[in-house]
């Protein structure tokens, strides 16, 4: 549960994450009136934060979206766990119906 509540926040930052590296890396970071370099504090000030929430809202969602309808639910396949048989561990499979 916690990798997938960690892979939905990376999901949603990724916007604020590339935003920020690429003010923090670009020549931007260098400020017009005074020639001086930026600070960490200023660029954050001038962020467009309302506008990354968005982004990130619609990139969860629509990743959630993706993966809930592409991937193969497997809900009417037969699934035989894993066994401990004559001191062996013997690997669960799928029980695929003969055709």
């Amino acid at each position: 549960m916690i990798r997938i509540a960690l892979e939905c926040a990376l999901v949603f930052l990724l916007p604020a994450v590339l935003y920020f590296g690429y003010h923090f890396l670009a020549a931007d970071r260098i400020d017009v009136t005074t020639g001086q370099p930026k600070s960490a504090e200023e660029i954050i000030d001038g962020a467009p934060l309302v506008w990354l929430f968005v982004l990130g809202s619609i990139l969860l969602f629509g990743t959630l979206l993706a993966f809930a309808t592409l991937q193969e639910p497997g809900l009417d396949k037969p699934y035989e766990p894993a066994i401990y048989k004559d001191g062996k561990i013997q690997q669960g499979h799928e029980n695929l119906p003969q055709k």
